[in-house]
Parts: C-alpha cells; structure tokens; sequence
C-alpha cells in the first residue's frame, strides 16, 4: 500500500522530534552528571542539534507544491491537545488532501 503525504509528514516530524529531544536529554544529563560543569563544546553541538531539528520540522514541505507547512503539521502530529489543533486534512496552500497517496 502506498505511504500517504500524512504518513510522510507524521514520520518525518517524529523523527527530528525524537532528535530534538534526545539532544536536550543528553545537554541535560551531563550537566546533571558534571554537577554544572559539562564541557562546552558539548553543550554547543547539543543545542545546535536541538535547533536543527527543530528548524527542520518548521520547515516541512507539502511534497506537491512544496510550501512549508510548519505549524500546521507540527501541531497536530505532536501531542495531541484535544481540540486545540484541529487535525488538517488538506495542504492550506495546494488543497492537495493529505490522505492521497504521496507523489
């Protein structure tokens, strides 16, 4: 069966939030771990992974017409906050649905 542009958009937001967060997690425990005192290096190259991947999700494009979805994507494959992001069922700027079959 063919992967859906919902499909595509889901795995790609979860993936670099995945990212993101295990980024923050490694930033975290070894500031924990060094009582403060982490090397900075390690500290830099874990924020700019944070900020690349987070960047990299605000920045996914409708593979039909290529505009960047940004929040409209990221809202809704996230945590769900019950009605707060509605779920978007087509691209706002192509119309393309985005349950059709990926291009």
């Amino acid at each position: 069966m063919p992967e859906t542009i919902r499909e595509r958009l889901k795995r790609r937001v979860r993936r670099t939030t995945i990212v993101a967060f295990t980024a923050w997690a490694v930033a975290a425990i070894s500031l924990i771990t060094t009582h403060g005192r982490a090397p900075a290096p390690m500290l830099i190259l874990a924020f700019v992974v944070f900020a690349a991947s987070v960047l990299y999700a605000l920045f996914t494009r409708c593979p039909k017409c290529s505009a960047v979805l940004g929040q409209c994507v990221t809202n809704h494959v996230g945590i769900r906050m019950g009605r707060i992001f509605p779920k978007p069922k087509y691209c706002p700027y192509c119309g393309v649905s985005l349950d059709d079959p990926c291009p």
